[in-house]
């Protein structure tokens, strides 16, 4: 067999053999990544109060460097339904985006003031309770209520990881308020490509057994990322 055919033979299996590899790479990443996503679907949220006396919730957020992976699942449950609608608005801008719902439980004693228009008419009850998180006031006759509310809510939000994994933890300031619902969307950064194909100018010995200058087009394949 001549040189140059051994040659040809040569870089055509070492090609083959970058692309298996490739693929087969390829293919184990976006099995994990999707392993790791329905993973996470299958946490639930914990609620717990830290040294603050605060609420604070946690749950795994749903990461993917794909949208539209994400995008395309089949899910029953409506937070993460609304969470794809709410992902979807952005569609290539996407970086992060996290929804919760909180609820408001107020359990507490005020007193009741009773103001008497005239000596034959109903009384009329008026009431309030005020902190720095809560003004309620109101009145009460014969007929109706009437009563205004104005509540101040205050939330942090983290993004961290933990165990391989990207977590989100919403706090409450407000000591009324619990956050009890959390879905998070995380789009993780694209991993570096081992595979890259390319022009090339070297020096080194050729098909004709010569040294020389060489250009052309090169495939190569990173073992390690420094």
């Amino acid at each position: 067999m001549k040189t140059k055919n051994i040659f040809y033979l040569i870089v055509g299996i070492v090609f083959l053999s970058i692309l298996n590899i490739y693929q087969f790479d390829k293919n184990r990443h976006k099995t994990r990544n999707l392993n790791n996503l329905i993973t996470a679907l299958g946490d639930t949220l914990t609620i717990e109060k830290n040294k603050n006396n605060q609420y604070v919730s946690s749950i795994t957020a749903l990461t993917n460097e794909n949208v539209r992976q994400f995008l395309s699942l089949k899910v029953k449950d409506k937070e993460i339904q609304d969470l794809q609608n709410s992902v979807k608005q952005y569609k290539k801008k996407i970086e992060a985006l996290t929804q919760f719902t909180s609820q408001l439980r107020i359990d507490t004693v005020t007193n009741t003031i009773i103001e008497y228009r005239d000596k034959d008419s109903f009384p009329v009850y008026k009431w309030n309770f005020k902190d720095n998180w809560i003004n309620l006031n109101g009145t009460s006759s014969k007929d109706n209520t009437q009563f205004s509310l104005k509540v101040t809510e205050k939330y942090d939000v983290a993004i961290y990881t933990e165990k391989k994994q990207i977590k989100v933890d919403v706090t409450n300031y407000n000591p009324y308020s619990m956050t009890t619902g959390v879905q998070s969307f995380y789009k993780t950064k694209p991993r570096q490509k081992r595979v890259g194909v390319g022009p090339y100018i070297g020096y080194g010995n050729n098909i004709n057994q010569k040294f020389g200058f060489e250009i052309g087009i090169g495939i190569n394949y990173n073992l390690f990322y420094l």
